[in-house]
């Protein structure tokens, strides 16, 4: 089963706030995006589990609504008509030897791409153990995991940024990991 034989300049895995802002932000840049996401609705975390929270650190909002700022990246995004891709887990992703990247679902589908850009959280429903040696000195301990969601989009906005420029000055791509700081 296949999903289209289109090529697209950049897939997201994962259709969270993060995803929305680099689907957005890869449009403004006039790639052509798809974005795959493995829940029924766009939004990631806080669109399924809380939509009434208040959010606190974005950046503009000294408070926003999950579902509020869901929407608000939804309409941002939309600007450019990224293609959606609901309800698909990509279990595979396949170098081509054109350079290209074949993504393969559980569903057996098969998405065409240039680049892919993982912001997939998987979290909502399953929960993330933190590799950690001696980790069970902590069990039944209150730990805190501090994150700030929108530095993780300003560090791609920025990769997508650089990889344009240096797509459009060589006809290349490479290949660079995000900083972790």
């Amino acid at each position: 089963m296949s999903e289209g034989s289109e090529l697209y300049d950049i897939t997201i895995i994962g259709g969270g706030p993060v995803g929305l802002f680099t689907a957005f932000y890869a449009g403004m840049r006039q790639m052509n995006v798809k974005i795959i996401e493995s829940l029924p609705q766009l939004g990631g975390q806080l669109g399924t589990l809380y939509p009434e929270k208040d959010i606190f650190d974005v950046a503009g909002f000294p408070k926003i609504k999950a579902k509020d700022l869901v929407a608000n990246l939804k309409k941002q995004a939309f600007q450019f008509n990224p293609t959606v891709v609901l309800d698909e887990r990509v279990q595979e992703l396949v170098r081509q030897d054109d350079q290209t990247f074949l993504l393969k679902t559980l569903s057996g589908n098969e998405h065409r791409t240039k680049t892919v850009v993982i912001t997939a959280g998987v979290g909502a429903f399953e929960p993330r153990r933190i590799n950690v040696e001696n980790a069970e000195i902590y069990d039944g301990k209150k730990i805190c995991i501090i994150m700030w969601m929108m530095s993780a989009a300003l560090r791609i906005s920025a990769w997508l940024f650089w990889a344009a420029a240096t797509r459009r000055s060589t006809g290349q791509t490479h290949w660079s990991r995000l900083p972790s700081k």
